[in-house]
């Protein structure tokens, strides 16, 4: 399962010890497997994001209508 952490201040401990002041922190289970700007989150996964919304509409479309309710 991955999770992802947005708009925080990252602090790495690569040999460049970057810093982002609106980045991302993205982890499978423990692990840590990218880290970088916020920009780079939204281009790079812009594609899943939009897929990831694409299915999270048509899920919600699938649902039956609850009959009125009579009072």
């Amino acid at each position: 399962m991955k999770t992802v952490i947005i708009n925080a201040i990252v602090v790495t401990m690569n040999k460049n010890m970057d810093v982002y002041q609106n980045g991302y922190v993205m982890m499978e289970g423990t692990k840590i497997i990218e880290t970088g700007p916020m920009e780079e989150l939204e281009a790079s996964h812009a594609a899943e994001a939009s897929h990831a919304a694409e299915a999270s509409r048509a899920a919600e479309a699938s649902q039956p209508t609850p009959a009125p309710r009579v009072t």
